[in-house]
């Protein structure tokens, strides 16, 4: 019961983190053309995430095995989610710093690249929206410093 425990409080933990981070985040990168769809598709899929849940745990209830298999019920749901950790882990790896973080670290050239990166279009070859998006950013910076000294 004790391991249960610190499993279910670890997983929630961390499904917090990822509820209050993920928005912020991803407001942060995005455009402003995409902004709104991109946080609300977060919601979405929380919520999708919730019903794959519920009817996984309902599912396997209605199973009701016997014998030695009979902890499958509350075993395999505990599990699954194990898979959909696995996947965010292998992810982050791929996810860029934040161009503040790289800001405050004195790496402009990367907090630049990385706007870059995500603002780029076939449209915009030159890079001005992401050049734009980048001074806006560094200049909110500079204010931000200023203002905590």
């Amino acid at each position: 019961m004790a391991m249960f425990l610190v499993g279910r409080f670890i997983a929630g933990v961390g499904a917090a983190i990822l509820a209050c981070i993920v928005p912020i985040y991803q407001a942060e990168f995005s455009t402003s053309e995409t902004r709104g769809t991109m946080v609300a598709v977060t919601g979405i899929m929380y919520a999708v995430g919730y019903t794959l849940a519920e009817w996984l745990g309902f599912a396997c209830y209605c199973m009701k095995p016997a014998g030695p298999a009979a902890s499958f019920s509350w075993r395999f749901p505990l599990a699954f989610q194990v898979i959909f950790s696995h996947i965010v882990l292998a992810g982050s790896s791929l996810i860029p710093f934040s161009p503040r973080w790289l800001l405050q670290q004195g790496k402009t050239e990367e907090a630049f690249e990385t706007v870059r990166r995500l603002h780029s279009t076939p449209d915009d070859v030159h890079h001005a929206k992401a050049e734009q998006e980048f001074h806006l950013i560094a200049r909110e910076f500079e204010h931000n410093r200023s203002m905590a000294i």
